[in-house]
């Protein structure tokens, strides 16, 4: 499984222990969609990956800065 994927995965976990919210999801413009998307529940979190630029350093594991983005 890739970083992303596992990240996604434990930030829906410690959302999805929150009562409140009722749908968690990756953002693929669902909001702007309404219409056309499959119906979810209110109070929703997306969560948006942007661009990893990752650096390998000499003698180093790689690094790399996160950039996400979510959406309520």
């Amino acid at each position: 499984m890739n970083v992303r994927s596992q990240f996604y995965l434990d930030f829906q976990a410690r959302l999805g222990a929150l009562a409140e919210i009722k749908h968690i999801d990756l953002y693929n413009n669902q909001l702007e969609h309404l219409k056309e998307e499959e119906t979810f529940n209110f109070p929703a979190v997306f969560l948006e990956f942007g661009k990893i630029p990752w650096t390998a350093p000499a003698n180093e594991a790689k690094k790399a800065r996160l950039i996400l983005w979510c959406i309520l």
